[in-house]
């Protein structure tokens, strides 16, 4: 009787050796580049307690908007006060940390950060102050004033974080009729809205946030203070983490 053939287990084609060798080297480059992060916080931890520096060191200037109306900052070893008492604000009144936010309505690396700024005030809100000031850059974005004065008539009703993601969430129309109807989505008295925008009531606030921020040294957005300590940019998520573990 003829024998059948016997089905063999499959046996799986061998990785090429060129393979392992590049996910090898890749991994070791990953494990290089989270050590020397790594190595970067700690050292920078060491020179925040030894109160020798005002800046992180750490910048992440691709993502921030310039204005060619304010120059660079020449103080930006500084430690400087940015805290304000009537600025919107999410998290503890008694914070270990508070980190400012100048930042521009229609900016689209402050968009790209609006949402984690919400994201870490809900984690960290009962050790982390997170303040919001205004920093119009006019001359690039046109509607960026009136966007401003708009969610400070929002923060009059205290309706500030609500009206902030609209504006970030529908940042390609801030007209004067859009500002109105957003105040309408998210539930505020609209009567006095309207009376407060086409009164400008807020302009002044939103002018006294952007002196301090010019004399603070900021001149792009968004622009971080945390405890006094400045970082330019949109910081991405896994960073922002970082930075605030070294204030906790």
């Amino acid at each position: 009787m003829e024998e059948l053939p016997q089905n063999k287990p499959a046996v799986p084609p061998a990785v090429p050796k060129k393979k392992h060798w590049v996910l090898t080297v890749v991994i070791l480059v990953i494990f290089v580049l989270v050590g020397l992060f790594a190595v970067r916080v700690i050292y920078l931890y060491d020179k925040i307690l030894k109160g020798e520096t005002g800046e992180l060191g750490i910048d992440f200037q691709g993502g921030l908007s310039t204005s060619q109306a304010v120059s660079q900052p020449s103080n930006a070893a500084e430690v400087v006060d940015v805290l304000s008492e009537d600025d919107p604000a999410l998290g503890t009144d008694t914070p270990a940390l508070t980190v400012v936010m100048f930042a521009d309505f229609g900016c689209p690396y402050c968009e790209d950060v609006s949402g984690t700024v919400r994201k870490l005030a809900s984690l960290y809100g009962d050790r982390v102050r997170f303040v919001y000031r205004d920093f119009p850059l006019a001359d690039i974005h046109p509607d960026a004033q009136r966007a401003a004065e708009a969610a400070e008539c929002a923060h009059e009703q205290g309706m500030f974080w609500q009206y902030y993601d609209k504006l970030y969430a529908n940042q390609d129309d801030h007209s004067i009729g859009a500002l109105k109807l957003y105040a309408l989505e998210i539930g505020a008295d609209l009567e006095q809205f309207i009376d407060c925008v086409d009164s400008s009531k807020h302009r002044g606030e939103v002018l006294d946030d952007y002196a301090d921020g010019v004399v603070a040294g900021v001149y792009g957005t968004p622009t971080f203070f945390f405890n006094g300590y400045r970082v330019e940019g949109a910081i991405p998520e896994n960073v922002f983490v970082e930075l605030i573990g070294l204030f906790l």
